[in-house]
């Protein structure tokens, strides 16, 4: 965000106006609110994100980390969806699409990244 684009409220600059768009799901009869992905999990889901393309995980140990690391951005808002609870209560290609749903704001912030760094790049 430019700074001529920050909220200022009494000469405080108020972080909490930077809301990103409300994201609810429902899966297995619960709606669940993912709209907010603690920075320690942003930061979890990248080095994971990078170690499994390396290629340092098996597939088991993929699945898992994925599993908890969506259960964990899921338990902001409801503490009660555990990865247990996700892979009782879904069916595997529910379970994915919710995976991909929870952590897109991830990807597409990586990928604007990745597009700006590119850019710069290509104007040296």
């Amino acid at each position: 965000m430019a700074n001529e684009e920050r909220k200022t409220v009494g000469g405080i600059v108020d972080f909490d106006a930077v809301a990103p768009e409300k994201r609810l799901a429902r899966i297995a009869g619960k709606v669940i609110d993912v709209t907010m992905i603690p920075a320690k999990l942003s930061l979890e889901l990248a080095r994971f994100s990078d170690q499994a393309e390396r290629g340092e995980l098996d597939n088991e140990t993929t699945l898992n980390r994925m599993f908890d690391l969506v259960s964990e951005v899921c338990q902001v808002s409801d503490p009660d969806v555990t990865t247990e609870w996700l892979l009782e209560s879904t069916s595997f290609e529910q379970l994915f699409d919710f995976i991909d749903y929870v952590i897109e704001p991830l990807r597409s912030r990586g990928n604007r990244k990745a597009s700006r760094a590119g850019k710069k790049k290509a104007g040296k």
